[in-house]
């Protein structure tokens, strides 16, 4: 892979961990103000939120590295019946303007609760579009190993598995620094609940991506020809595939270690914060070994 698409691989999965952790966190935010008082859900509700904010300006920051005129992606917003381009600068726009609404309106709630749900609504919304609309912009014609909808299942499976994997460290990071041994609080008793949904949700989504991986292999051998004549690839990658595989499975163990550790000590329970921590950082490896790889099957065959 060239070392001007780095700057894409960071963009689009950071893009997609906060779209992710913004629709797990505001599930769990809504399901939490149905249970317990509103004092007891914004301090977690406002770290989480600030999180996405700074994940979202990180990747907006990235994306310029990218850009031979920074300026220019701005004017493009008047390209926005004809390019996917200009609809992901669009939604990423929505999705970090209602991210700051909904973190400056903590101190408001909960006489603004209703208002709250429409940012909500609507910051979700924006984020599930602007995953889409990037997916889109690589699915070229010109470039059949992307043009396929394979690539939007393969950015839309990160963003669930990145969302509730930093969702689940972030929530372990803020109440480790709080309340340690999670011994009282609403709060600790709601991150108890949660805590096991959260491991089985990372699992699940952590097999579906091994599925994919292994899908993708097997739709690579359809552009076997294409790929060995293009000088973009790994020396093996074949060697990295299995090493992603290898770091999926060995996340997908220690996610459900951490499912059955969770529910077996529910009356006892500290954050878990390493196994979390680990657990995160085996996926992050594996999404950037991906996205590496994703970029380096692009081969054109010609046209527009």
């Amino acid at each position: 892979m060239q070392t001007n698409e780095w700057p894409l691989v960071l963009f689009t999965l950071l893009c997609q961990t906060a779209v992710g952790v913004f629709l797990v966190s505001e599930l769990l935010t809504a399901a939490a103000v149905r249970r317990m008082e509103m004092a007891e859900v914004l301090p977690l509700s406002a770290f989480l939120r600030l999180s996405i904010l700074l994940i979202t300006l990180a990747a907006a920051g990235i994306s310029f590295f990218h850009l031979g005129r920074p300026l220019n992606a701005f004017r493009t917003l008047g390209n926005l019946s004809t390019s996917w381009l200009s609809r992901e600068i669009l939604f990423l726009l929505i999705f970090a303007a209602c991210t700051v609404l909904l973190l400056g309106m903590a101190s408001l709630a909960p006489r603004a609760l209703a208002v709250a749900r429409l940012f909500q609504v609507t910051g979700g919304l924006a984020g599930l579009l602007l995953i889409f609309t990037m997916s889109r912009i690589y699915m070229l014609p010109a470039v059949p190993t992307w043009n396929s909808m394979f690539t939007p299942r393969l950015f839309f499976s990160s963003t669930l598995l990145l969302g509730t994997a930093v969702t689940a460290a972030l929530w372990a990071v803020r109440l480790h620094a709080v309340n340690p041994e999670l011994s009282s609080g609403i709060t600790a008793i709601w991150y108890r609940k949660t805590s096991p949904l959260l491991a089985g949700l990372t699992a699940g989504f952590l097999l579906i991506s091994i599925l994919l991986t292994v899908l993708f292999a097997l739709r690579m051998q359809k552009f076997q020809s294409l790929l060995q004549a293009s000088e973009r690839l790994f020396p093996s990658p074949g060697i990295v595939l299995l090493f992603r595989i290898l770091l999926l499975l060995t996340a997908v163990v220690l996610a459900a270690v951490l499912f059955l550790r969770v529910r077996s000590e529910a009356d006892s329970l500290s954050p878990l914060l390493a196994p979390w921590l680990i657990l995160l950082g085996l996926i992050i490896t594996a999404e950037v070994l991906g996205r590496h790889l994703f970029y380096n099957v692009f081969t054109r065959t010609g046209g527009l």
